[in-house]
């Protein structure tokens, strides 16, 4: 991850988010997206956009990239439901959607956890 000083404090930033953020100000510039200075050609702009749109609504920063983020995969989650609910039953769309949502979840946030307790414990053997 990237590692941002702010006020004296280390900030933990997700690269991904980071890049994303860029691509969402790239569009104030181009209609094109642009990251580093270069045409962006991994993804359709349809996440970076929709967070641009957002950005005018909503005043944090990375507010409109985690906004989209949670709305997308919400979404995802609801349609594997409606989906294992008309093939299999209602029991195992619920355990279905829950399964995703706790394997997403738990990918992205252990990362942070470890870091941050990474970080606290060499704060921690310096002083």
């Amino acid at each position: 991850g990237r590692f941002y000083q702010l006020s004296g404090g280390v900030v933990l930033g997700e690269p991904d988010e980071v890049t994303h953020q860029e691509l969402v100000d790239s569009f104030r510039d181009s209609p094109w997206p642009q990251s580093s200075g270069g045409p962006w050609y991994y993804e359709l702009p349809f996440f970076p956009f929709t967070a641009y749109l957002l950005s005018f609504v909503l005043p944090d920063r990375y507010l409109s990239l985690r906004v989209v983020s949670v709305v997308a995969s919400s979404l995802l989650i609801f349609g594997i439901y409606l989906f294992l609910k008309k093939k299999v039953s209602v029991r195992a769309a619920f355990w279905g959607g829950d399964f995703l949502h706790l394997v997403k979840n738990t990918n992205f946030y252990l990362r942070h956890i470890q870091i941050q307790y990474l970080l606290s414990l060499e704060k921690r053997l310096v002083l």
